[in-house]
């Protein structure tokens, strides 16, 4: 109550009240209350949205050595958004962290490309500048955020081979075309839960090199990943855009591909009929989308 009294500007201020009470109010109304409400109070934010979308957030922290940490998200599952943010005085020079690689780039402008799902770690503190130091957005940042355009598409058929959680045995499918297994009419495969390892080889261009510049773009994706090319591992993904940079993975000829999914274990929940513990937890719910989907596909950034 405290604290709404301080941020709560009288009627008679001239600060609108957005609706009467109980009623659902649409989230422009809500980001336009909330910023009449910080010019009225004169708070100064170290951050700002200047494109306020239901789907971003952000978190400011100030450390004890007096530098501003702040993580800005996108929350959709399966859009990118371009994020137009200021900062005040205080929160100049700023460099981003990768929190999946530990690096580090300049971030000199005022948009963050934010894939589905995507993340930024921003830190106002002292690297160099001096020309050679990797700069914001990444290649790989504007293919997360879809700014890419196509090289090969992987389309020739799949072999993939389901490892079951637990006890079950290992079992082989050919598919022509990439699918979501928890819609398919094969029992076997709509209750499978566990590991799927798709593979294909595919031929690579001689136009490709060994990869340098370009990425691997899995598509829609249910599921963590792995990915080895030509015996090179990858690396892995467990949410947004499922990206790997084909740096040094790529040969003329024939190139190996074997993408690891692995899968939640709720659609085989939902068919274990005599473990009552497993079925009163997970027969609720509608099948959980699982596999791999794609298209897969060689991309290469745009400029």
């Amino acid at each position: 109550a405290q604290v709404l009294d301080m941020v709560s500007p009288p009627k008679e201020q001239g600060v609108p009240i957005p609706g009467p009470r109980g009623k659902w109010l649409d989230d422009s109304v809500l980001i336009q209350y909330a910023e009449q409400i910080r010019l009225f109070s004169k708070i100064d934010l170290p951050i700002r949205i200047l494109n306020p979308d239901p789907y971003v957030s952000q978190v400011h922290h100030e450390l004890d050595d007096g530098r501003n940490v702040f993580f800005v998200v996108n929350l959709h599952p399966t859009e990118a958004r371009q994020v137009d943010v200021g900062f005040s005085d205080g929160a100049s020079k700023l460099s981003i962290w990768d929190t999946a690689t530990g690096g580090r780039s300049v971030f000199g402008g005022d948009r963050l490309s934010l894939g589905p799902l995507g993340s930024v770690v921003l830190v106002n503190d002292s690297l160099e500048v001096n020309g050679t130091e990797t700069r914001y957005p990444s290649d790989r940042d504007r293919v997360v955020a879809g700014a890419a355009s196509p090289v090969q598409p992987l389309e020739s058929r799949w072999e993939v081979e389901f490892l079951p959680a637990g006890e079950g045995e290992p079992f082989q499918r050919v598919l022509d075309t990439l699918e979501d297994f928890s819609l398919s009419p094969d029992p076997g495969l709509a209750s499978f839960g566990g590991t799927l390892v798709y593979r294909q080889t595919f031929s690579g261009d001689p136009a490709l090199g060994e990869g340098t510049g370009l990425f691997l773009d899995l598509g829609t994706v249910h599921g963590s990943t792995s990915v080895v090319v030509n015996e090179k591992e990858l690396g892995s993904a467990w949410y947004g855009k499922h990206v790997y940079s084909l740096e040094g993975a790529l040969k003329p000829g024939a190139n190996r591909i074997e993408i690891r999914v692995s899968t939640v274990l709720a659609n085989l929940m939902r068919q274990q009929f005599n473990d009552t513990p497993w079925r009163r937890w997970a027969f609720w719910f509608d099948p959980i989308p699982m596999g791999l989907e794609g298209p897969v596909m060689v991309v290469t950034p745009d400029s």
